[in-house]
């Protein structure tokens, strides 16, 4: 069988070899004709398109453009040169002319020219600007940049092409390297005679497997175990021996990372100067400020329409991002979602004219991958607002916008300027396919609004850093640093914070043009992010609880009531460090909690989510028992305003309320802890409330997923060699794992595959009763039960009965008494009684029918829940102003047993018990963040 073609299309500059320096070809301008044309050819597998970046953008407004930020495109016009290919895949043909379009036939073809020829397609004017253009199979033995994107898009899907001296030495390096090298595999494409098979083939001549699953299965296995590409590499040569002579499995890691190919995003690689970070049109371009010598580095753009594209084109995707108009609300004037923040109503009304419009969330944050070095990588994130909560936080739901890496100064808004262009043409509509609509739709997509930490806040708004003056992004609250602070920048309590407006902050970013470099309240300068939001940048940017409470307010305070250094003052509870110890020990948590309490002696090791936990489920208990009085009412007012603001359903007068506490907290933290230690997170407790105003409930933008998707990018690379091309070509295939695996065909190999990547797949589900809701572990005809709850259930149901131990329900695990026999314990329960809630134990599931099966059948059953009732009293309470804390019960066991139907189980409870005292501890919010 003939190998696939793949050809090479430059063309080359304008006839007088110099571009138009004046007209930088942008993001309007459309594509080449002849580029159009091949974009015309039907649909071949043997064709695959990548084009050279584009260097112009929509720009700032005209007051950044004066600013004169060191994102200028540079127009300096480019030698047109011959495009080094390796010898051996090609018959070298050099050719220059005024319209001159070089074909190469790769496959051994010869050089067509179509020069001069006015017939021919191909010929028409050309770019301004010398571009490289590449149409290459999927199974080339070259770099996969990206694929073309079938949308309906003005500007040209283009990605970056890597010249030979990149693509050849881009592999990486390490032996231990995960998932795919592109480029130290290059003999096993010309070792490779047949076709790519298409997936609907068998494996071999006997199989019932398909090609397409078989791979799957192994993707599966080498996602999930983490497996290095050497082991992949052994496991493909040792099935090609177990299995039939006659078997088509890849034999190679190159060809089974190429199978998955489609999953890629298209990208474009933008190059700049390595000294002054200058944007240039190519990896061996000049620089004209620095001149040779400094060398660029380059980052990368994904294209967000392309993937935004294939998100739709999934069954039911389109009919997800109704959830806004279609979920059902506990009460109309709360806040429950983004929706119901001011931001999200007002951009609603101003920008979003189309029926169909999707509203994203940015998030960014620099991370090291390696300890010994100084490389860093910044993705930019973008999240999608429409979606139910439980699918937005989904690794395959996201989009990633960008990627910046490298050891040298980030420059945010160099990074910023080729997404913000883009999203500047998504703003105002593209037509895109969705699988439920056979007529492409036209869809607006806008940023509404971002979170992050405070440095990366401060980095892309070009905002004085926390420790600076006027720090705050919200308000105008100056901060100070003087010998009563210790010579550390702190924020004393204001009576009355002055926050920033729009407009206030539109005139500060303004006087930085005449500040000769100075802060201006402590901007810095105009900024992409802030032009790339819809609202105003201030009230669109949220306050993430993760950095600000757990990792910030919550990491301080037990630092300073437990750590040796502060032994002598009145706060401490240093001495108390071991009772608190056998007090975390002795807690089993729910399942629900990934992470069992650690000791207090491994605090510097803490997760954020161990944080959390103990902030919202140990702390109370825990100090009630060991905190003075005076300190304890103090925390009280902390954690009850952050239960009311991190709850389900958020009503004004509970943020008016937590306004109250939180002021009062931190007025009484200066006078009880110090002002040494009135830092910027304890001051930006005080912005919260507005916060929910305007973006919903905190927990709407906590930054989890995105941690979450950090750690995943972590681990997609191993070596130091060309960091952003090992996390291109793998982070489709991480995220979208599960996609892969729902799109082969339906099967006990498919549903393998999803147990084994589940995140439940631990569970041993022995059947699901409904969408939500599966039965786990056995079932059984007999269970040993207290007399009395065996008494009550023969007394209320007078049917066939049979038992089962675990009930997984709306994504969380139910888990009877006598089970919970491991480390944590799922069997504490609030549920819905006659007239309010009630609490207990579970102590027995029911599966009940009219039947006489002896054993577990088909026939229709209903579920009950045998449940000994607890009696419960309110635990504790804020004082000045009073405040229940309604999160934190305290309970003791009755002699009542209800049976009540499954469906009225609202959630599992904490369990905490200290001194002969039990509390039960519900969450504020059922979303499964951590």
């Amino acid at each position: 069988m003939p190998r696939p073609k793949r050809i090479l299309l430059c063309t080359t500059s304008d006839s007088d070899g110099e571009g138009d320096s004046d007209a930088p070809v942008g993001i309007d301008d459309p594509l080449h004709p002849a580029i159009e044309e091949l974009f015309q050819y039907p649909n071949d597998p043997n064709f695959h398109v990548l084009t050279e970046e584009f260097h112009g953008v929509p720009t700032l407004p005209e007051k950044i453009q004066q600013d004169q930020l060191q994102n200028e495109i540079s127009t300096q016009p480019t030698q047109s040169e011959e495009i080094k290919i390796p010898t051996s895949c090609l018959e070298p043909v050099s050719h220059t002319s005024n319209a001159g379009i070089h074909l190469f036939d790769i496959s051994g073809a010869k050089h067509s020219e179509f020069e001069g020829d006015e017939s021919c397609p191909m010929n028409s004017p050309l770019l301004s600007h010398t571009e490289e253009v590449i149409y290459q199979n999927l199974e080339d033995n070259e770099m996969l940049c990206g694929s073309t994107s079938d949308l309906n898009y003005e500007g040209p899907p283009q990605m970056s092409y890597c010249d030979e001296e990149e693509e050849i030495s881009s592999n990486y390096s390490d032996n231990g390297s995960t998932f795919y090298d592109a480029s130290s595999d290059i003999e096993d494409f010309d070792n490779f005679c047949g076709s790519m098979p298409s997936g609907t083939e068998p494996l071999h001549s006997n199989s019932d497997v398909s090609i397409q699953m078989a791979l799957v299965a192994l993707l599966t296995l080498v996602m999930t175990h983490r497996l290095t590409k050497e082991c992949l590499a052994d496991l493909l040569a040792l099935l090609k021996l177990l299995l039939p002579k006659d078997n088509i499995l890849l034999h190679s890691s190159y060809l089974f990372f190429s199978y998955f190919d489609k999953f890629q995003s298209p990208f474009v690689k933008h190059f700049y100067c390595r000294g002054c970070s200058l944007s240039v049109a190519s990896a061996d371009a000049i620089c004209p400020q620095c001149g040779p010598g400094k060398g660029t580095d380059f980052f990368i753009h994904f294209l967000i329409a392309d993937q935004i594209q294939k998100l739709l084109k999934r069954p039911g995707f389109f009919d997800s991002l109704k959830y806004s108009q279609t979920r059902i609300k506990t009460n109309q004037m709360a806040y429950e979602d983004i929706y119901d923040g001011s931001v999200y109503k007002e951009a609603s009304r101003q920008f979003f004219s189309l029926g169909n419009w999707i509203s994203l969330m940015w998030n960014t944050d620099g991370f090291s991958i390696f300890k010994s070095s100084l490389f860093s990588v910044w993705p930019f994130y973008l999240s999608i607002n429409e979606l139910p909560p439980n699918l937005r936080l989904k690794k395959e739901n996201m989009l990633l916008g960008g990627l910046w890496f490298g050891t040298g100064k980030f420059d945010p808004n160099l990074f910023l300027k080729p997404i913000y262009g883009e999203l500047c043409k998504l703003r105002e509509g593209f037509l895109v396919h969705v699988s439920s609509c056979i007529d492409p739709i036209k869809l607006q997509v806008g940023v509404l609004c971002g979170t992050c930490d405070v440095p990366a806040k401060s980095c892309f708004f070009h905002h004085i850093a926390f420790n600076g003056l006027y720090g705050c992004l919200k308000c105008l609250s100056r901060g100070l640093k003087s010998a009563a602070s210790g010579n550390v920048f702190v924020y004393p309590f204001e009576e009355q914070l002055s926050l920033r407006s729009e407009e206030v902050y539109r005139r500060q970013i303004e006087d930085t043009r005449h500040s000769n470099g100075q802060p201006v309240f402590g901007v810095r300068g105009p900024s992409y992010l802030q032009e790339m939001v819809l609202m105003s940048p201030i009230a669109s940017t949220a306050i993430d609880i993760m950095h600000c409470v757990f990792l910030g307010c919550q990491k301080t305070l037990l630092h300073l009531l437990f750590d040796k250094t502060y032994q002598d003052r009145e706060f401490s509870l240093h001495t108390c460090t071991n009772i608190v110890n056998d007090y975390l020990n002795s807690i089993k948590p729910p399942h629900f909690l990934q992470r069992c309490p650690q000791s207090l002696k491994k605090l510097a090791f803490w997760k954020a989510s161990e944080y959390e936990s103990f902030f919202f489920f140990y702390s109370l208990p825990i100090f009630s028992v060991i905190m003075d009085s005076v300190f304890f009412n103090h925390f009280v007012l902390l954690y009850e305003s952050l239960c009311l603001l991190c709850q389900e359903s958020v009503l004004e007068t509970d943020i008016v309320l937590a306004q109250t506490l939180i002021d009062k907290f931190v007025e009484r933290y200066q006078v009880l802890y110090g002002l040494r230690h009135m830092t910027h997170n304890l001051h930006l407790l005080r912005h919260l409330p507005n916060v929910v105003r305007e973006l919903g409930p905190l927990w709407t933008s906590t930054c989890y997923l995105f941690e979450d998707l950090n750690g995943t990018l972590k681990h997609l690379v191993h070596g130091t060699q060309h960091v952003g091309l090992q996390v291109q070509a793998n982070f489709g295939l991480a995220t979208n794992l599960s996609n892969i695996i729902k799109s082969g065909p339906a099967g006990l190999l498919q549903d393998l595959c999803l147990k084994m990547y589940s995140p439940t797949r631990r569970l041993n589900i022995s059947y699901c009763i409904n969408e939500f809701t599966s039965v786990v572990g056995p079932v059984l005809t007999e269970l040993n039960l207290e007399p009395i709850i065996q008494q009550t259930i023969s007394s209320t149901i007078n049917r066939t009965v049979h038992y089962f131990k675990r009930l997984r329900f709306h994504s969380c695990l139910y888990v009877i008494e006598s089970d919970s026999t491991g480390r944590k314990s799922s069997s504490y329960v609030v549920y819905s009684g006659r007239n309010n809630l009630q609490f207990g134990i579970l102590q027995a599931f029911l599966r009940v029918t009219q039947c006489q099966c002896s054993e577990q059948c088909d026939c229709p059953a209903e579920y009950f829940a045998a449940i000994k009732r607890l009696n419960t009293e309110i635990a504790f309470e804020t004082l000045a102003p009073v405040a229940v804390v309604k999160s934190v019960v305290k309970c003791s066991v009755s002699d009542l047993v209800d049976i009540v139907n499954i469906c009225t189980l609202k959630d599992v409870c904490v369990n905490v018990n200290f001194n002969d005292t039990c509390y039960l501890i519900r969450r504020s919010y059922r979303l499964n963040l951590q």
